[in-house]
Order: structure tokens, then C-alpha cells, then sequence
């Protein structure tokens, strides 16, 4: 038997303004803020219940950035924290 799999592009723009805002912030901690403000970025992804929809954003936005920066091992290891 066959199965069929629907894979779909991620359209941020299907996500709310204050979604995009949060995800942005977010992502611009992790690129350029001090140790504190990711730590701050990433306690807030985890205990925020409504940013479910970001999900596979922040799994595309992770995977891209190990994929970039490999061999900066202390990087890789924040955002799979």
C-alpha cells in the first residue's frame, strides 16, 4: 500500500504580525545577543504556550544555523538547547 505525504512551505507571512515579531526577536538574540539575552530568548520559547505555530520555524531557523556555523560548537550547542 502507498501512503501519501503532504509537505507544505513555511509562509511566514500566514503568521500573525506579533508571531513574525516574537520569532525576530528571537532569532535576533540568538545571532547577537549576549549570553544573558539568549538564555532570556530561550527560556521565553519554553515556557510560552502560544508559540506553537513558530515550531517549524525555529526547526528550519536552528537547522540552518548549525549548517552554518559547524564548527563553532558552543553556538550549536545554545541552539539546541
Amino acid at each position: 500500500a502507498s501512503s501519501s505525504v503532504s509537505v507544505r512551505q513555511l509562509l511566514p507571512r500566514l503568521l500573525s504580525e506579533e508571531l513574525q515579531l516574537y520569532f525576530t526577536r528571537v532569532t535576533l538574540a540568538m545571532e547577537r545577543g549576549s549570553p544573558t539575552q539568549q538564555d532570556a530568548a530561550l527560556l521565553s520559547v519554553a515556557r510560552d504556550a502560544g508559540t506553537q505555530e513558530l515550531v517549524p520555524f525555529f526547526s528550519r531557523y536552528i537547522s540552518r544555523q548549525i549548517y552554518k556555523h559547524i564548527g563553532e560548537a558552543l553556538y550549536c550547542h545554545t541552539l539546541i538547547r
